[in-house]
């Protein structure tokens, strides 16, 4: 994986960046110009147990990381279609907010139309937007995955898992944008 100009000039504090997901949470530690990445992959049935497990995986990874900012996606997790996983995606929305008072550092919640702006503009999509070459001109969630594949020179063949992709989309507008 190629490492964008943009997270290899980072300097900031150490962020940790979360993609929320009701099955799978996608992270990212972006450090001096480093970025290591991973996944959660949540098998319990319950809601409190996927919680639970993601609540004491992210504090693990803010005390080995020295992290000093949370980074994550806004509110737009309340408009997803299902209601399980909307469930999730609220009460890990809340639990990461109290992860971070409780670690005392901040939250940075980053709006998906910015993250969307970001990864396409940086990229040939915003261009093919501009030149009618898309429809709508509003970037998808495969505009952006199609964005971050070109940005970290991924193999666009291998399958990425979307939480992934979507915590290097999260840490690419960080870096870029605060």
């Amino acid at each position: 994986m190629k490492l964008p100009k943009v997270l290899a000039k980072y300097n900031g504090p150490c962020a940790l960046i979360i993609d929320q997901g009701s099955n799978q949470t996608g992270w990212a530690i972006l450090k001096n110009g480093t970025l290591e990445r991973g996944l959660f992959k949540l098998k319990e049935k319950s809601v409190y147990d996927r919680v639970h497990t993601l609540f004491y995986g992210i504090q693990e990874l803010i005390d080995t990381h020295s992290v000093e900012v949370l980074v994550f996606e806004g509110a737009t997790i309340f408009s997803h279609q299902n209601k399980a996983a909307r469930l999730v995606l609220c009460h890990l929305h809340y639990r990461l907010e109290e992860l971070a008072e409780q670690n005392e550092i901040p939250c940075v919640e980053i709006h998906s139309g910015t993250m969307k702006k970001t990864v396409c503009n940086a990229t040939q999509i915003e261009k093919d937007y501009k030149a009618g070459q898309r429809e709508n001109r509003r970037p998808k969630k495969a505009d952006v995955a199609q964005g971050v594949i070109s940005l970290f020179g991924l193999d666009p063949e291998s399958k990425h898992v979307q939480d992934e992709i979507d915590a290097l989309a999260i840490a690419y507008t960080y870096a870029k944008n605060y």
